[in-house]
């Protein structure tokens, strides 16, 4: 038998097997464009918020977008294949698929409230990156949200996040500056450092403690330090950044300069995303 096909037939009878109580599990943490739930030969449009079962039957409108929420495995599934399909073949086919069309990740932060600003944008699977994030490695933090969320606390529009992870500032010398970073948490967070720029008002940089490539990752229970004892100007803030999924550091810093060029202020509605900000004393 096909191993798709057997894994396929596995999950089936898994789903068969559950108590009919499980089926409040699923909920539809948002939706996109026309999708429909079709039950007892009732069909309905689907919403946000909306309980289903696993044997529910979709359809999908071409350009529409449905993301589920499994609250027994604090996953997220997410499908824009248009058709018909069930709650369980969406979820599978969303596991097995994950690196095209549909995107399967863990719910590190909570489920989004409200808006259209996506939190989430689907990433490239690195080998090595599978090895330490298998859930995260097709997931990229949308490098505008995090630029946003960086750009409100510069301006003093929004209040930083308390940090989940220990931060401590290491004194490096006079002209220097370090940084450790532990991770208590069950799962990967992705880190990088950046500086004000005294050049450029209201720009932003790496920070010669950063990472100049993608970003430092840190799994469950690592610790890492990061310092130069020499040559960084005592004036200079720098900052660190933490995310729970990967992000490409020229991107957010991209963004960052667009933000400052037309000089917009605020947050973004969605804030669904969670950016940690710590300063590097």
């Amino acid at each position: 038998m096909d191993i798709k096909k057997y894994i396929r037939l596995l999950m089936l009878v898994l789903v068969a097997m559950m108590p009919l109580a499980a089926a409040a599990n699923y909920t539809v943490d948002s939706v996109e464009g026309k999708v429909t739930v079709s039950r007892g030969g009732n069909e309905s449009e689907v919403t946000r918020g909306m309980k289903l079962n696993v044997n529910d039957r979709l359809t999908i409108a071409p350009g529409a977008k449905i993301t589920i929420y499994n609250a027994l495995t604090k996953e997220l599934y997410t499908s824009t294949t248009a058709g018909r399909t069930d709650v369980t073949s969406l979820m599978f086919n969303a596991r097995s698929q994950a690196s095209s069309s549909n995107i399967i990740s863990k719910a590190r932060v909570t489920p989004r409230s409200s808006g259209n600003t996506r939190a989430y944008t689907q990433g490239s699977v690195k080998r090595a990156l599978t090895l330490y994030d298998p859930e995260g490695a097709s997931v990229n933090a949308d490098p505008t949200q995090i630029a946003m969320q960086v750009w409100g606390v510069m301006n003093g529009t929004a209040v930083p996040r308390e940090l989940t992870v220990e931060v401590k500032s290491d004194s490096a010398g006079t002209t220097g500056r370090g940084f450790t970073v532990s991770n208590p948490l069950p799962y990967p967070i992705y880190i990088n450092a950046l500086r004000l720029s005294r050049s450029k008002a209201g720009g932003v940089e790496l920070s010669q403690l950063g990472q100049p490539t993608g970003c430092y990752v840190l799994l469950p229970g690592q610790s890492i330090s990061r310092s130069q004892a020499e040559g960084i100007d005592p004036e200079e803030a720098h900052f660190l950044v933490i995310t729970h999924y990967q992000f490409d550091v020229d991107e957010v810093l991209t963004a960052l300069e667009g933000l400052r060029d037309k000089s917009i202020h605020g947050v973004p509605e969605d804030d669904s995303l969670e950016v940690y900000i710590a300063p590097v004393r």
